[in-house]
């Protein structure tokens, strides 16, 4: 149960704190469910390998208003290779809109996973990246305790 609650509440402040800053056609990495698709206005695409709907980002050749990478580049070896490859595929007047843990949060998740109260198997992928924002303009940047949000622009 308390597993359960964990999740949620991290997903929660995830998905409200990126509405606010959705309008217009969503590009959802790492979708999950597609919460996020009663935000979009226009066009809608989720991928998450697993839900079994995985495309390669190289054959998305369309443009988006919102790019959204809610908790997806902690468990990538090379999140800056897909910042870039992104940038086709942001309108210019668009947005990415990326959550992921902080460094408190990632030791918080792996201390949590050791006590049973969150999915060992996420807490083990969780990898501390330094992001390059190179190209981009990086318009919003909040910390949460365990989270910290961006939000990108060309």
């Amino acid at each position: 149960m308390m597993k359960g609650l964990m999740i949620w509440t991290f997903t929660k402040w995830r998905h409200n704190t990126a509405s606010k800053h959705i309008r217009g056609s969503i590009l959802d990495l790492g979708c999950g469910d597609e919460e996020m698709k009663r935000y979009a206005t226009t066009n809608y695409l989720g991928i998450d390998k697993k839900t079994g709907f995985n495309i390669e980002i190289d054959k998305i050749k369309d443009k988006w208003d919102a790019i959204l990478l809610l908790a997806v580049l902690e468990h990538l070896d090379n999140p800056n290779k897909l910042l870039q490859k992104l940038r086709n595929n942001l309108k210019d007047n668009g947005k990415i809109i990326i959550t992921m843990p902080s460094r408190l949060g990632i030791i918080i998740h792996s201390f949590l996973a050791r006590i049973g109260l969150f999915t060992r198997e996420f807490a083990e992928e969780h990898k501390i990246h330094k992001l390059d924002f190179n190209g981009y303009k990086v318009i919003k940047r909040r910390f949460a305790l365990f989270n910290q949000l961006f939000i990108l622009t060309k």
